[in-house]
């Protein structure tokens, strides 16, 4: 069939370059996943930041109470980015400034009442803490194996992931651990009461591990606080 005069089989040049522009920029994707989904693909390790904050990963562990009950469950304990600020103090007065701590580090601090706890242990009122949920997601004083690693009669218990053993490791955010050149900003309290005097708590030296005891109310050292979280906490 022949074609009419004057057409052509050619696309024209103006629809040849004719287009579908598409503006605005795509919804960005945010992927959430828990803690524990974290660690587990080793999107987050021992001695690394949590995304969007920088407290610092230590271990998921099973706290323990002084009776040497589990609580059940793991949760994920991280240390501040530093030592509570201020002199070193007795442990008393530490974990009293640790309650007043408010959006410190991006948590608040988690107070300990005798009465509502039912014990002057502040070891046990805060396993309590951590069973009632009190306890989570706030600032406390830490327990000797997130310190070490080792149990009161100095058992391993995390030996691999606790803050002594990251402060010696270069990639770790714990690798500046002590900020004073004094020798009693070495030591740093840990919540672990002696196992025959309840008013005595473990202290532990850093860099070289050595471990002594603290009286709550006279002697004076250095807390790095630290907060739980449940590993099913969900982040970015």
């Amino acid at each position: 069939m022949d074609m009419p005069q004057g057409t052509t089989n050619e696309v024209q040049p103006e629809m040849a370059a004719a287009k579908t522009e598409i503006t605005g920029d795509a919804p960005a994707i945010i992927v959430r996943r828990s803690i524990g989904e974290a660690i587990s693909r080793g999107d987050l390790k021992p001695g690394q930041k949590l995304p969007g904050k920088d407290i610092i990963l230590v271990t998921a562990w099973e706290p323990i109470n002084r009776a040497g009950q589990t609580l059940g469950r793991k949760l994920a304990s991280f240390g501040a980015p530093e030592n509570l600020p201020g002199e070193p103090q007795s442990f008393n007065r530490n974990v009293a400034k640790i309650a007043d701590l408010r959006d410190w580090h991006g948590y608040n601090g988690w107070e300990f009442d005798q009465q509502r706890s039912g014990t002057p242990s502040y070891e046990d009122g805060r396993f309590k803490g951590y069973r009632d949920g009190s306890a989570i997601g706030t600032w406390v004083a830490p327990e000797l194996p997130i310190l070490n690693g080792s149990d009161r009669d100095g058992k391993p218990v995390a030996p691999a992931e606790n803050m002594l053993v990251l402060s010696r490791d270069e990639k770790s955010a714990f690798k500046h651990f002590v900020t004073s050149g004094s020798g009693v900003a070495k030591w740093s309290q840990s919540c672990t009461e002696h196992r025959g005097d309840p008013g005595f708590v473990h202290t532990v030296r850093f860099p070289d591990g050595g471990v002594s005891w603290d009286r709550k109310d006279y002697d004076g050292s250095c807390v790095r606080p630290v907060v739980a979280l449940e590993l099913n906490h969900l982040i970015l």
